[in-house]
Parts: structure tokens; sequence; C-alpha cells
């Protein structure tokens, strides 16, 4: 994955995706809730390579979810393009073997 960062100056970052899980630990200090009133969100895990190593949190809310599937739903072409990435093979993992 490649991410472009203006927060470094121009800097375009390489990462994967480590992780993703349902959660209800609270986003400040991603331990679990005192109180248990905590909502259930999407958990994401992001790790940068290069040019740094940082480990990204991403905590989606339930409306960022609709959003996500409702901008595919209107832009199938976009889903589309995503099947077809599936199936294409890796350039990177093909140079490694």
């Amino acid at each position: 994955m490649l991410i472009r960062s203006t927060g470094l100056g121009r800097t375009l970052l390489s990462g994967e995706v480590a992780k993703i899980k349902s959660s209800n630990i609270v986003p400040e200090t991603l331990e679990a809730s005192e109180n248990g009133k905590e909502p259930t969100r999407l958990f994401l895990t992001m790790e940068t390579k290069a040019p740094v190593n940082w480990i990204v949190n991403i905590f989606i809310e339930p409306a960022d979810l609709r959003r996500i599937l409702w901008i595919l739903i209107k832009n199938p072409l976009i889903l589309f393009s995503g099947f077809r990435l599936l199936l294409r093979k890796d350039k990177k993992a093909e140079s490694d073997t």
C-alpha cells in the first residue's frame, strides 16, 4: 500500500494493513472502557514500513462505514476495479521469489 502524506512534506510512505477487528476500546487510550459504554467500531491497524516505521490506529465509525458502502453502491466501477486488483498478480511478490 502506498500512502501520500503531507505531514512530513511531500512524502510517499509504503505500508500494509496489519489487522482489522471489531472493538469497543476507547480511541484516546486504546484501553477498555471503564463504564462499558464505549460503542463498537471497526478497529484498523496499519503499519508504515518506509521511509519511517509508524503504527496507525484507525477507528471506523458506523457513519464512516455507511459512507464507504454508499460510495461503492453509487460508483460500481470502483468496486469492479477493486475486484480486478484482487485478481492481478503482485509485482513485488514476483520479484521477491
